[in-house]
């Protein structure tokens, strides 16, 4: 069998051959809640761009993120002011450049030190070199595979980076108007460290930020299969796997190796009863093992939950700006949150019957961010009830101990009680500022807080 191995690129509606590069020129972090940028990293910006020349136009792309604490839309807009506050800085140095904004706002991580890494700005090139080939023309023949990459991704995330969309279209294009291309989609992950060395276990797929599964590779294949067949492609024609980090293509440039690899093969019909039929085989077993180790039908519930209780919750803040915390648009917004909130229990208490305590493992860092939400706008009867099974969960690393510490503070301020970690906070109807809640032993609290990943509780006030 005749294989080459191309690059893909969107020219003039069709698909040529180029080699896009998307690399990462350097990583901004900032404080909590500060879309700024410290004279520390202005200065590593500086010395990652002295390279460049002035005169010359460069694109570049910044992804922007935020970490988990507080609002969801609140760090969305703060990932997309640091996006901001890192591109007027990259214009006064390069004025020539062209710049591809991405705020993507919180992910989950397993970063080490997950809240600081995540409050981020990542800053990459774009290198195209000029299309060799055109794809359009009918000049596979039957029996060839074509290997075509260049359909990237934002690092530990199965999110597409913004330049993969025009070359899918393109091969949606193609694909539409030739039925008889089929097509196996091959998802891989970067398996270098930041030394050049090869991770202990690339044969192991990797936590996808975007939904914290342990399952990046595969997602990476299954984003671009969805899409394919979003815009009108059989899922008959189309195979998907994850190759883990098993086929990295360059130890420089690693952000090449976040990608999904499109094998384009022409088959006559008759041959799909035959190998191509055990390529679909394949991939149908790949996917119920994935199925098997993740439970989608609760994630499923769960992010209905999420999506819905944050777009009531985010309408709070807008109202009380606008009509007052005391007006009849508040007490109507309550109204609705109290009713979603008993909905969501029913669903949460159903799930939990019927498949026990949801792990981590099983649902990701958002389906475990739902179920604790859910049991945290719980009444306290419901709150104390799942306290121990989340407690349990945290001892085998299967849900948040910052997650516990929230419940546990709640459960104790319900009751009349000090809170331990200093997470929850009253309003002065005075002032109208938020303070403290009542809390034991605050000498030492910042060594509680500590101890479990929260920031020190000065930063965390300043949020509010």
């Amino acid at each position: 069998m005749k294989i080459k191995i191309l690059w893909l690129f969107c020219f003039l509606g069709s698909i040529q051959i180029a080699r896009a590069q998307s690399k990462l020129t350097c990583s901004i972090y900032f404080e909590n809640g500060i879309s700024s940028i410290q004279v520390i990293e202005k200065n590593k910006l500086q010395a990652a761009l002295v390279k460049f020349d002035s005169t010359r136009r460069y694109t570049f792309e910044i992804v922007a993120y935020a970490d988990q604490v507080g609002n969801a839309k609140a760090n969305l807009k703060l990932a997309e002011n640091r996006a901001k506050s890192v591109q007027t800085e990259l214009l006064a140095l390069l004025p020539n450049a062209t710049i591809v904004v991405k705020p993507i706002g919180e992910i989950g991580s397993t970063h080490i030190d997950s809240l600081k890494y995540n409050r981020r700005v990542d800053v990459f090139r774009t290198v195209y070199v000029k299309p060799k080939r055109n794809l359009a023309k009918d000049d596979i023949v039957i029996g060839e595979s074509i290997v075509l990459t260049g359909i990237l991704f934002v690092g530990g995330s199965s999110e597409l980076l913004p330049n993969s969309f025009k070359p899918l279209d393109s091969l949606v294009a193609i694909l539409n108007e030739r039925k008889e291309y089929v097509v196996s989609l091959l998802g891989h992950y970067n398996p270098y460290t930041n030394f050049s060395e090869i991770k202990p276990n690339p044969n192991e797929d990797e936590f996808d930020n975007k939904t914290g599964l342990k399952n990046l590779s595969y997602a990476r294949a299954n984003v671009v299969m969805e899409y394919f067949i979003a815009n009108g492609i059989e899922s008959n024609r189309l195979a998907c796997f994850g190759l883990k980090g098993t086929q990295p293509i360059n130890k420089i440039d690693v952000g090449l190796n976040r990608r999904v690899e499109v094998v384009l093969k022409r088959v006559r019909i008759k041959d799909k009863s035959s190998e191509w039929e055990q390529v679909i085989e394949r991939s149908k077993k790949e996917r119920a093992l994935i199925e098997s180790a993740f439970n989608f039908k609760a994630i499923a519930a769960l992010d209905s939950i999420y999506f819905r209780d944050q777009a009531l919750r985010n309408q709070i803040s807008e109202i009380e700006k606008t009509e007052g915390n005391h007006s009849k648009a508040m007490d109507s917004i309550w109204l609705q949150l109290n009713k979603s909130d008993a909905e969501n229990l029913k669903v949460v208490e159903d799930l939990i019957s019927k498949y026990g305590w949801l792990k981590r493992s099983s649902i990701g860092y958002r389906g475990e961010m739902t179920l604790f939400l859910v049991i945290q706008h719980a009444p306290l009867l419901v709150q104390k009830k799942y306290f121990p099974f989340m407690q349990a969960a945290v001892k085998k690393e299967e849900a948040s101990a910052i997650n516990l510490a929230y419940l546990e503070d709640r459960i104790l301020v319900s009751e009349g009680k000090k809170q331990l970690y200093g997470t929850q906070l009253q309003r002065n109807d005075k002032t109208g500022k938020y303070e403290l809640a009542p809390t034991q032993d605050e000498k030492n609290l910042n060594i509680r807080r500590a101890k479990i990943g929260l920031e020190p509780i000065e930063v965390y006030l300043k949020s509010f």
